[in-house]
């Protein structure tokens, strides 16, 4: 199996480097400058270029005080970069993994969140 693990350059795609590689997975790492998930275009080669089995996203925008003053950047990587990777792995038929950031919940929950759950 063959896996593109976007964000690999970071904490937690990092680790899924390590953990697929030894696993016996044929683990792909992407990251910027090389893909740039708020580039469509970027994303549609890639995966025509890679041909992966499965994608797994941790990528993100992660400052969250900097987000406030760079509101833009920060809805282009973690809005429009997930829907554009969701888009070009749908059209290759192609699972994505999506890994999103705890900060979409306030924590203030006692019991496991689930999908209806109110954002933050």
């Amino acid at each position: 199996m063959k896996i593109l693990v976007i964000g690999s350059k970071g904490q937690l795609g990092h680790e899924l480097l390590i953990q697929g590689n030894n696993s016996g997975y044929e683990i792909l790492p992407a990251d910027l400058p090389d893909l740039d998930i708020t580039d469509k275009t970027q994303v549609k080669h890639r995966l025509e270029k890679s041909q992966p089995s499965l994608v797994v996203n941790a990528a993100a925008y992660t400052n969250v005080d900097k987000a406030e003053t760079e509101q833009n950047l920060a809805f282009a990587v973690n809005r429009d970069g997930p829907a554009n990777l969701a888009e070009i792995c749908a059209l290759f038929k192609v699972p994505l993994i999506h890994i999103s950031t705890d900060f979409v919940f306030d924590g203030k929950k006692s019991s496991p969140y689930i999908e209806s759950d109110p954002a933050s």
